[in-house]
């Protein structure tokens, strides 16, 4: 098993529905946890 530790630098960090946008994204994407 690999493991890949991420910090995400997303500008609109305090904008929640952005925030749930690119979580969902990663959810989405097989083999991926968040």
């Amino acid at each position: 098993m690999k493991i890949l530790l991420s910090v995400p630098n997303i500008s609109e960090g305090r904008n929640l529905e952005v925030v749930e946008q690119v979580a969902e994204a990663v959810r989405r994407t097989p083999r991926v946890k968040l």
